[in-house]
């Protein structure tokens, strides 16, 4: 367990005059992932006293986000354009497009520090190369195997040469990175494999000061709830590799099979969004899935989770998830709730969930393994006071995010003190 204090060794004052600039090509602030991670520590070291940048992106479709504004005291840069496609022409102009745009920023911020999050809306190759052009201390936070999920997506030949050419490019980045960061041990033995290895675990977690147990029935009043409804809960993206569709159907059977009084909230959006409300209204269930759309504000999300008796993630079978542990999982759990997966059974995620008995683990892209898992958890509310209290036991315990801000913060300011 770390501990929360922060000892006075750690203070400097280098970390106030020094720039800690963190680049997450996407549009910020938003409500993803991988925003969860890098905006609470840019926000936790700009509470140290840390002067902190952020840089992002903006797209055709985001071009209301362009420009510069203000998150929680932290300037960020939505200025550099992306492509958000995968096809070559659109990644060659993503990298050719960041290389002036991070030229210019890099020249008004001159870092010190440079916290690379990969994967992003674009491509980051740009930004390493201006990074390592200013002599900054360069932290990569290496977040899930993005360049081998986009080759598994690829169909031709000249596309999986062309994204081979960015996995050893990228490698190279890595490599040359004076520290990559990564949130579980698959990952780091996957960067080793490549080697690299200057490699750090820096788990994800949940901000327990917001994600925690909230009045059950007030947040269920918020969502027309009735507290006699079985309520599941998915927050996130809304297609690609998470099968809501999948999960669509199994409500369907559970109510034909089993009980009419099991509703689903979906908080989020994506490319599949409209494909599941429209399966939804197809099959019956306008009733049962209730939409709240995608949700900024925390408090927010956390009505949502706690108006829910289990939060779902319904991964697809692609194999490379065996090594995630997303974020929404411990964000469930912090709110105390059991969690149902569809995952492999030897995955990080359907390990620590089978462990340490907080929910149940269904097959992936299974619909009777799905509403059977549902059904279950359903029927014992024994299992799930049982996951719920274990669930924010391992929270504490493990997942803080704001013990785990404190490894990160260690590791900044190694690089803040050096002399370089």
């Amino acid at each position: 367990m770390v501990s929360t204090e922060i000892p006075n060794s750690v203070h400097s004052s280098k970390t106030s005059s020094s720039r800690v600039l963190f680049v997450l090509l996407s549009p910020l602030p938003s409500a993803s992932a991988d925003w969860a991670r890098i905006g609470f520590f840019a926000s936790f070291l700009k509470g140290l006293g840390t002067n902190v940048v952020i840089v992002g992106a903006f797209s055709a479709k985001t071009m209301n986000q362009a420009g510069i504004t203000e998150w929680n005291g932290i300037k960020i840069y939505n200025l550099i354009p992306v492509i958000i496609l995968r096809n070559i022409i659109a990644q060659i102009l993503n990298i050719i497009c960041s290389l002036p745009v991070s030229f210019f920023l890099f020249l008004i911020i001159r870092p010190k520090v440079v916290i690379m999050s990969v994967p992003s809306g674009g491509n980051p190759l740009g930004c390493y190369n201006v990074a390592r052009l200013f002599r900054c201390s360069i932290i990569t936070d290496y977040r899930d195997e993005w360049e081998d999920y986009t080759y598994s997506l690829s169909q031709s030949k000249i596309s999986k040469n062309f994204l081979n050419i960015i996995k050893n490019a990228m490698t190279k980045c890595y490599r040359n990175s004076d520290t990559v960061i990564t949130p579980t041990e698959p990952f780091l033995k996957s960067l080793k494999s490549r080697g690299i290895e200057n490699v750090k675990i820096i788990r994800n977690g949940a901000d327990i000061a917001v994600f925690r147990p909230k009045d059950r029935i007030l947040s269920r009043n918020k969502f027309g709830v009735s507290n006699n409804d079985f309520v599941l809960v998915y927050s996130g993206n809304v297609g690609g590799y998470y099968r809501l569709d999948i999960l669509v159907h199994a409500l369907k059977q559970i109510t034909e099979k089993y009980d009419a009084n099991v509703k689903l909230i979906i908080a989020g959006r994506g490319i599949g969004l409209q494909d599941v409300l429209k399966l939804a209204r197809d099959i019956g269930l306008q009733d049962k899935v209730i939409y709240i759309g995608k949700i900024m504000n925390k408090e927010e999300l956390v009505d949502a989770l706690c108006a829910s008796d289990v939060g779902i993630i319904p991964y697809n079978s692609n194999q490379l998830w065996k090594n995630s542990l997303p974020v929404k999982s411990l964000e469930y759990l912090a709110c105390g709730l059991p969690v149902i997966a569809t995952a492999h059974k030897d995955s990080l995620l359907g390990k620590m969930i089978t462990e340490n008995d907080l929910g149940l683990v269904a097959q992936p892209e299974d619909i009777d393994s799905l509403s059977e898992a549902i059904n279950t958890l359903k029927l014992s509310e024994d299992l799930r006071v049982n996951a719920s209290a274990k669930a924010l036991s391992i929270i504490r315990q493990d997942y803080d995010r704001n013990k785990l801000a404190l490894e990160f913060y260690s590791i900044v300011l190694r690089y803040l003190n050096d002399r370089r």
